[in-house]
């Protein structure tokens, strides 16, 4: 027995180092063949390109193709409802709409920068209506959508801005050292109310046929 395992021991070190030599030898014709090197740099041409298209399909669609025009979601009768409108990128879309002459439910935590901003547009465009809304989104979904859905029931919404957010962390900080609060509260308002938002405006699009939707997102609050 123990001869006949010596045997299998060296036949299957024979086989081995034949197979070795001949993928060595495959190797050797496929480096010095030059169809073989035609044929492996036509493949690697061809995966270069479909690299190099994805880029420039993404840098146009990020940087040259024209933005969408807002005019068909513009004009008398048509509402944009904005999130997080009293400050910063939300109170910007608020006055960069209101000189579409779209009218504006205006939604935010603090009543009194609502008011502030509400007479601010008005005092240069007239012709709109400006509703205002107070309201924390951090806070249970019983007390934030229902007085949406209220304000929202017989306008002709086709403009919805997603633009509310939170961030409830130290930058940069590690996830485990977070209280689980913080998170929640953050998903709440960044996450949830994109959703919940949506779903409440997209039924009203469908009717009126048309409808522009805008999330926006921040690298450091999501």
């Amino acid at each position: 027995p123990g001869s006949m395992v010596n045997h299998y021991v060296q036949l299957a070190e024979h086989l081995a180092l034949q197979a070795s030599s001949r993928v060595h030898a495959a190797l050797a014709t496929l480096v010095t063949d030059p169809r073989s090197l035609h044929f492996f740099a036509f493949v690697g041409f061809f995966v270069l390109l479909k690299f190099a298209l994805k880029f420039v399909g993404w840098f146009y669609r990020s940087f040259i193709q024209c933005r969408a025009s807002i005019r068909k979601y513009t004009g008398a009768g048509k509402w944009a409802v904005i999130t997080g409108a009293s400050d910063g990128i939300g109170r910007g879309y608020a006055r960069e709409l209101a000189r579409s002459n779209v009218n504006l439910l205006l939604i935010s935590r603090t009543q009194s920068k609502l008011e502030e901003l509400r007479q601010e547009i008005l005092a240069k465009n007239s012709k709109i209506e400006i509703e205002i809304l107070p309201i924390d989104f951090a806070k249970s979904d019983a007390e934030i959508y229902p007085p949406i859905e209220a304000a929202l029931r017989g306008k002709q919404v086709t403009i919805l801005v997603n633009n509310v957010g939170i961030n409830t962390t130290e930058i940069p900080s590690l996830f485990v050292e977070q209280p689980i609060e913080d998170s929640e509260r953050m998903v709440r308002v960044n996450l949830n109310s994109m959703l919940r938002m949506s779903h409440l405006v997209i039924p009203i699009m469908r009717e009126n046929k048309r409808g522009l939707i805008i999330n926006l997102s921040s690298f450091s609050s999501t």
